[in-house]
């Protein structure tokens, strides 16, 4: 009886530290989420100012056109940017929860291989 609740309590224990790795890797997920989302603000927010500044100090219709085009080039470019970097960084913790996840499948079947059946 008493080792049924020691091999109990290891699973809980593991469990739990399976279920704390899970919480980090969601944790760190949402910050950087948040990171890539403010930093998306940004780019939207510099590029609508930029376009009212040349708006501004536009002389006739074809500065307006050079001025726009540049800065469509610009805001293009860092909206490709940050997505890149938001499909990277979700790629990675996709990894992380496929490492996670086998590494525990493993655990389990090394400590209890009675127990679990393929």
């Amino acid at each position: 009886m008493q080792e049924q609740i020691q091999k109990w309590s290891e699973l809980s224990n593991k469990a739990f530290a399976t279920a704390k790795k899970f919480a980090a890797i969601n944790h760190d997920l949402v910050v950087h989420l948040t990171q890539q989302q403010i930093e998306l603000l940004g780019i939207y927010t510099e590029a609508g100012s930029q376009q009212l500044k040349s708006f501004g100090a536009a002389k006739d219709v074809e500065s307006i056109v050079v001025a726009q085009s540049g800065l469509i080039e610009s805001f293009s470019s860092r909206l490709f940017h940050n997505y890149r970097v938001t499909v990277e960084l979700m790629l990675d913790v996709k990894g992380q929860f496929v490492d996670l996840t086998e590494k525990t499948f493993k655990e389990a079947i090394e400590t209890y291989p009675v127990t679990i059946k393929n």
